[in-house]
């Protein structure tokens, strides 16, 4: 790859300091050529001027980083100038005489091919440019540490010594038997053996990356939208004494345990006649069923659930918290009639909402990755070992070296989707079409 591209790295619009890279076989004579200095010692900020046509552009920061030790494994150059519209503008003029503009995620996809990062870490990088909170920010750097990738690299290294193995078996057809005996068996089942067990226990890396949705639930007039501003800090919806005034799903955005969260205010459930409350209720209880997490809400002026309702209710798989509100007009000693676990709160006076939102906190972060937890970040990285460990039992059951040999070529191309080794365009086309521009 000899072309030279060039990219605006920070976000565009005013601001006090931008940075445009160049990266290829001329970026060090658009360096050059621009400041009319030598280049600068690799890896060390200079001040310089930025001529183009005898006219001055701006005053800025250079640095120049000699292939290979690269972010793209190019020569790469990075002019850190100031951030108005008319500066950046004028130097990417003045850098279209020997570079090209890049197309999103270029940079990164150069790394790869480069050998610089794995496809992996790569898609680790695009999940930390859009994280949005603590918990995915640790999620995408664990992707980008090279731990991250080693199973995957010591997998694909035992999958291309038993296809080696195969291969060398079709060329010596008088050792065909030690291909399904012996230690090429052995070696076949301890790696399907381990890829199942990591497809078993890892975290899906998806479900994180994505803001959570927990639902609040119950029946009309029972405090959930005072409760849903309670925990939003603002008014996100309308708030009446008469039932059944919130008929569409509303939501607000939470940071709960490092995670964000989706808040979704749902109509009361109950059986109406009326149409819109009716579609409304239906809404709710989808958002039930599709929930990560659910709130069912109580009031405390109206009698206990029944204790058959709460075990229903109980059984489910740990993402649920029981919460009577309205605690400020409960009857004297009527609060001891409610079921254990449940939270008790004023939605109006803000009683018992530090309790709640621990246990929100606690429920998130008990499901949530742990450091060093086996993570799988995308669908396409279950789906390529899942393909993996299929022809590896195909290759297994095959009753001749032939179909041995063609099930673990098979397995190896499946590997190899994942981590990039084969079929590298069309997996980069995909992984780097979210990408910026300037990354």
């Amino acid at each position: 790859m000899t072309d030279t591209i060039f990219a605006l790295a920070t976000a565009a619009g005013a601001a006090p300091l931008a940075v445009v890279r160049v990266s290829g076989s001329r970026a060090g004579e658009s360096l050059m050529a621009l400041t009319d200095r030598p280049l600068p010692p690799p890896r060390q900020a200079v001040r310089r001027t930025l001529r183009a046509d005898g006219e001055v552009l701006d005053q800025a920061l250079c640095l120049w980083f000699a292939p290979p030790a690269s972010y793209t494994g190019e020569g790469l150059a990075e002019f850190h100038i100031h951030g108005s519209q008319a500066v950046i503008e004028a130097v990417c003029a003045a850098l279209t005489s020997y570079a090209r503009a890049a197309e999103p995620g270029e940079f990164t996809r150069r790394a790869v091919l480069n050998g610089k990062m794995t496809l992996t870490q790569a898609e680790g990088l695009a999940d930390l440019i859009t994280t949005e909170s603590a918990g995915q920010r640790r999620l995408a750097l664990s992707q980008l540490h090279p731990a991250s990738t080693a199973a995957y690299q010591a997998w694909s290294e035992t999958l291309t010594g038993l296809l080696a193995q195969a291969e060398a078996v079709l060329d010596f057809p008088d050792d065909e038997v030690v291909l399904l005996t012996g230690v090429m068996a052995d070696r076949l089942d301890r790696l399907r053996d381990q890829i199942e067990a990591f497809l078993a226990h890892s975290i899906d890396g998806e479900r994180w990356r994505a803001p959570l949705t927990a639902a609040v639930l119950g029946a009309p007039n029972v405090g959930k939208s005072s409760l849903v501003n309670r925990l939003a800090a603002r008014p996100v919806a309308i708030i009446s004494d008469q039932p059944g005034t919130t008929r569409d799903s509303l939501e607000a955005r939470l940071d709960i345990a490092g995670y964000p969260v989706r808040l979704i205010d749902t109509a009361g459930l109950r059986d109406t006649d009326q149409p819109i409350e009716r579609a409304g209720v239906a809404r709710a209880r989808q958002w039930q069923a599709d929930s990560d997490l659910r709130l069912w809400v109580y009031s405390a002026d109206q009698p206990p659930p029944s204790s058959a309702a709460t075990a229903r209710l109980k059984q489910s798989q740990g993402t649920d918290l029981f919460i009577v509100n309205k605690i400020d007009i409960a009857a004297a000693g009527s609060l001891a009639a409610w079921p254990e676990g449940f939270i008790e709160v004023s939605a109006y006076t803000g009683a018992g909402l530090k309790e709640l939102t621990r246990a929100l906190d606690r429920i998130i972060t008990r499901a949530a990755p742990l450091a060093g937890t086996a993570v799988i970040a995308r669908a396409r990285h279950r789906a390529a070992l899942t393909r993996t460990c299929e022809h590896l039992a195909a290759a297994k059951a095959a009753v001749d070296a032939v179909l041995c040999a063609e099930e673990l070529r098979a397995a190896n191309r499946a590997m190899g989707h994942m981590t990039g080794q084969v079929d590298i365009e069309a997996v980069l086309d995909e992984v780097f079409a979210s990408f910026c521009i300037g990354k």
